[in-house]
């Protein structure tokens, strides 16, 4: 199968007005379609740097990041914050990104219809973000940015304002959605159990600048995987030390 994107040889570094800072050094690796890929790597080694050169936000200084497609390819972006407007209903907080983009179609609201009804939204659609769980905040955030129907799905640390039980209820519900829908994931995390639940390879940064470690592909023997299930596979606490030695 041809990968969907390719980084060849990254590089960037921020310009500050005490001199450069390198982030990134060398990166290269690739992402095939309808992959989960998990990042971890020390606290400010660069992984959401790495997601904004991905995104198209930065522009590596030097190297590649192509997509490999005869179409057009969208990228969403899921941030750490959920970002929904108190003065929106969660209705009309889903249907922003359509209205920036003006694609308030007939299909489009349909299909946000849909994924509400789908992910146990539809009875809060009229009530204000402040009144839903933060699980069910981070679901209405995650169907803001499928209505747009991206191909690839970055995730900044979604969960990270989670407490810990709701955490793994809601990387539960999130897989099933990005699965279901059959989209290319990269999640960023400081999880190391979280990351080799949810990705099917774990890429391993250095400190900055980074580059990688190792990419550790991902095979558990469960029935039916989800982030829960997955941590319950044989395999799992050998990989937990296999990362968290490479961590260190």
């Amino acid at each position: 199968m041809n990968p969907i994107i390719s980084l060849d040889h990254v590089n960037y570094s921020y310009h500050t007005s005490k001199g450069e800072i390198p982030a990134l050094s060398d990166i290269s690796f690739q992402l095939q379609p309808g992959s989960f890929t998990s990042i971890v790597g020390p606290s400010g080694c660069g992984k959401t740097t790495l997601l904004s050169l991905i995104s198209g936000i930065l522009k590596p200084e030097s190297g590649s990041i192509d997509i490999h497609s005869s179409n057009h390819i969208y990228i969403g972006y899921m941030l750490q914050r959920d970002n929904l407007f108190e003065w929106r209903s969660v209705y009309k907080n889903m249907l922003l990104g359509l209205e920036i983009q003006k694609k308030c179609d007939k299909d489009h609201i349909e299909n946000v219809n849909h994924l509400m009804d789908a992910y146990g939204l539809s009875p809060f659609k009229h009530v204000r973000p402040s009144q839903l769980s933060g699980g069910m905040r981070q679901r209405a955030a995650l169907i803001r940015t499928l209505a747009l129907e991206p191909d690839i799905l970055l995730l900044d640390e979604p969960f990270s304002a989670l407490d810990y039980q709701t955490r793994l209820e809601v990387s539960d519900d999130i897989y099933k959605i990005i699965q279901d829908q059959n989209k290319t994931a990269i999640l960023v995390t400081h999880d190391i159990s979280e990351a080799i639940s949810m990705g099917d390879q774990v890429i391993v940064l250095t400190g900055r600048p980074a580059t990688i470690r190792k990419v550790v592909p991902i095979k558990l023997t469960v029935d039916t995987r989800t982030p829960l299930s997955s941590r319950f596979a044989p395999e799992f606490k050998d990989y937990f030390n296999e990362e968290w030695e490479e961590l260190e």
